[in-house]
């Protein structure tokens, strides 16, 4: 279940007046989510070539092309001229094909108070059926909601062997005193902001290994980060009982270079003719 933010949206190219509720999909909807800033849309590229191979694996044909999508995602922005807000592109199977929806959302970023404090995770015994498709059949957002996870803002699956994969929507990294670790990219979601820290990483000389940190690891790392489309880079103040350093240097140069690639990306994006 998602909320419509914004006045219209489109369904398969068509604009329509948005109605007011949450709207839902078939279980084997597949969708692709970005972050609008300065009524631009963020890594647009990145997003729709991971949008492609979601729906190739997902076992889509006759996929709908890229560039009308971009199109879309750019009129969408246009249309409704509002801030603060992602685009949320669906696509859902029907007797003819599959309907192409697309909308606006409003952001998961955290206050920025939680950016000072960090957030709390707690571990959870499970992984994503498919973990490299983003489908609507896989929503943690309920589970959050409830009593018992009050003030925990994310929720950390754990495999059998209680080695720690990603977050319901994040990706996980962890921090040692010999560098970054986060799980391989063919058990987890990849991440587009994921594939941007890796890339900060390689520029910056910083050991980024790909490789499962335990539970009980987790008493020899320093800090602790996740990331995602909304967040960018946040800071863990805890898992379950532990604590981690909220100062890290490392941590505080990979956010600052990351909001630095944000800003060219965004500088350079321009609506396609």
């Amino acid at each position: 279940m998602a909320e419509m933010v914004g006045k219209y949206f489109l369904l398969n190219g068509k604009v329509l007046v948005t109605a007011k509720g949450d709207v839902s999909f078939k279980g084997s909807s597949i969708y692709e989510v970005m972050k609008v800033l300065r009524g631009k849309p963020l890594f647009l590229k990145d997003h729709l070539n991971r949008f492609k191979i979601s729906l190739e694996m997902a076992g889509f044909k006759d996929l709908p092309d890229m560039e009308t999508i971009k199109k879309q995602v750019w009129e969408l922005i246009d249309i409704n001229d509002i801030p603060g807000v992602n685009v949320r592109i669906v696509i859902s199977p029907n007797e003819d094909g599959y309907d192409l929806m697309m909308y606006l959302l409003k952001t998961a970023a955290p206050p920025e108070l939680s950016r000072d404090l960090g957030v709390l995770a707690r571990t959870y015994k499970g992984r994503r059926k498919d973990p490299n498709i983003k489908s609507t059949a896989e929503s943690y957002k309920d589970l959050l909601e409830k009593q018992e996870y009050q003030g925990v803002f994310e929720l950390l699956f754990v495999d059998e062997k209680n080695e720690i994969l990603e977050g319901s929507k994040t990706n996980v990294f962890f921090v040692k005193k010999d560098g970054i670790y986060t799980a391989p990219a063919g058990s987890v979601l990849p991440g587009i902001t994921r594939k941007q820290i890796f890339s900060i990483c390689m520029e910056e000389s910083i050991n980024i290994t790909e490789k499962y940190i335990s539970v009980k690891e987790l008493e020899e790392v320093e800090a602790v980060f996740l990331t995602g489309t909304s967040i960018g880079v946040l800071s863990v103040s805890k898992i379950d009982d532990m604590n981690f350093d909220l100062n890290d240097k490392t941590v505080s140069m990979l956010a600052e270079k990351y909001e630095e690639r944000v800003s060219r990306d965004i500088e350079s994006a321009e609506m396609p003719k």
